[in-house]
């Protein structure tokens, strides 16, 4: 078995191995720190606190939905040659297709948000609302789909998964 040192383990040696070990940790750590910071920045809402001020605003919201009795019959993401084809059917409390919504929605990737969309989906003679959409990457995706009436307003958040 060879030595690693010719002669006695001296405090000199040991400091730098020690130093070395910890300069190796530090650098690491600080790469680690590094690609954490510059991929995203944690920051899920930009006004946190004015957003917690309007809770009781956004109980009374989803109270009002939940009168409304809308909900999301049908949700898929189609691929075609050119691009991938959302289509949303919106139904009554009684199961009947929803005609003359204003539908918006957001797409966004749920890891970062330089990859956002905002659309607007188009109403077709079927009832069903349809948006061409040009995602520049695979994987999961958020969609969160805005729909009004009038005063009527809708909100869901669905998971796609594009390819």
């Amino acid at each position: 078995m060879s030595k690693l040192f010719r002669g006695p383990l001296t405090g000199r040696h040991v400091l730098i191995m020690l130093s070395v070990f910890f300069g190796v940790v530090f650098a690491a750590n600080g790469a680690f720190v590094y690609f954490a910071r510059a991929s995203w920045t944690g920051v899920e809402t930009e006004d946190a606190y004015r957003t917690g001020l309007q809770y009781n605003r956004t109980l009374a919201d989803a109270e009002a939905q939940k009168a409304l009795g809308w909900k999301i019959a049908a949700f898929e993401l189609t691929a075609n040659e050119k691009h991938q084809v959302l289509t949303v059917r919106l139904v009554d409390a009684n199961g009947a297709p929803l005609r003359g919504l204003a539908i918006a929605a957001t797409v966004r990737r749920p890891t970062t948000d330089s990859l956002d969309q905002q659309v607007t989906l188009r109403e077709g003679e079927d009832g069903l609302y349809r948006v061409a959409l040009d995602l520049p990457e695979s994987g999961q995706w958020e969609v969160e789909v805005i729909a009004t009436r009038g005063p009527d307003r809708f909100r869901a958040i669905q998971r796609i998964i594009a390819s």
